[in-house]
């Protein structure tokens, strides 16, 4: 009778990791590597994609695809907060945001109404404007805080922007 050799498994591969987001940046390592399994029979190297407009990471293994980011699609029911209306005028439902062609067009030297309307976040939630111009420093104001229900809300600020194209920026954050 003959004998059984010592047969196993090989080992898993590394998986997969996909992070999306404007900035990625900090300390640490990424790592998608395979199980070691035993003698030839260790896992394959996973993958590693991450979409950022910045990236600051050093140690992945295996090395990553880098790209901007793509579209990525939320749940309807995904927090959502955007300006509506700048100095009375109608912003746009998807801004471009760019410093050559302004989504609103502001001739005012004195403070002007800012309108935000938000989805999904809880009424009495206070949101943070920046104004990030094209030259100066960023200046950053609070609205009033939200009004309406949870599904449908709205605030108010006002600021005074300055000469030339400014790009504004909203945030709310609260603890659910």
């Amino acid at each position: 009778m003959g004998s059984i050799g010592d047969f196993c498994g090989g080992a898993g591969s590394g998986g997969a990791i996909r992070l999306v987001a404007p900035s990625i940046q900090g300390t640490g390592s990424l790592t998608a590597t395979g199980g070691p399994g035993r003698a030839a029979n260790g896992g394959g190297a996973g993958r590693i994609r991450l979409e950022a407009f910045t990236l600051s990471l050093s140690v992945m293994n295996p090395a990553p695809s880098v790209a901007s980011p793509g579209l990525v699609f939320l749940p309807a029911t995904a927090p959502a907060v955007r300006v509506m209306r700048v100095g009375g005028v109608d912003v746009a439902a998807t801004p471009t945001g760019s410093f050559v062609t302004a989504d609103v067009a502001i001739d005012a030297a004195a403070p002007v109404a800012i309108e935000i309307e938000a989805r999904n976040v809880p009424p009495g939630t206070i949101v943070q404007l920046t104004l990030d111009p094209e030259t100066g420093s960023p200046v950053t104001v609070n609205t009033t805080p939200l009004q309406g229900t949870a599904a449908l809300s709205t605030a108010s600020a006002t600021a005074t922007f300055p000469h030339g194209f400014t790009r504004l920026f909203v945030k709310a954050s609260w603890t659910p």
